[in-house]
């Protein structure tokens, strides 16, 4: 509808944030996956956790010029990885707050 003229994507700032708001909950969901002593989400949840922290680092260095190579994958890999990681922690909250009684 093109109302409003106003791009956020164009600044880096947001675009940086996002990435981080990503790095943090795939540092949780990896101190989740530790917690989850005997439940059968604790390997999911690792794999998950790594595969979110590599898939998102390695293209924001290569943005920043720090590394040299880059992972070609399609960007719906990474809409599905990060509902797939926000339903995982969804699931290990509720799983902890039950056995922690």
């Amino acid at each position: 509808m093109e109302v409003i003229g106003l791009d956020i994507t164009l600044y880096p700032i947001f675009n940086f944030a996002a990435y981080f708001f990503v790095v943090l909950a795939a540092k949780d969901l990896f101190k989740e996956s530790f917690k989850e002593k005997e439940s059968t989400l604790k390997w999911p949840s690792l794999i998950l956790a790594i595969s979110l922290l590599v898939l998102t680092t390695i293209p924001t260095l290569n943005k920043m010029h720090v590394i040299e190579f880059v992972l070609n994958y399609p960007k719906i890999i990474d809409h599905i990885l990060y509902l797939v990681c926000g339903l995982f922690l969804i699931i290990s909250i509720f799983t902890l707050l039950s056995t922690e009684n």
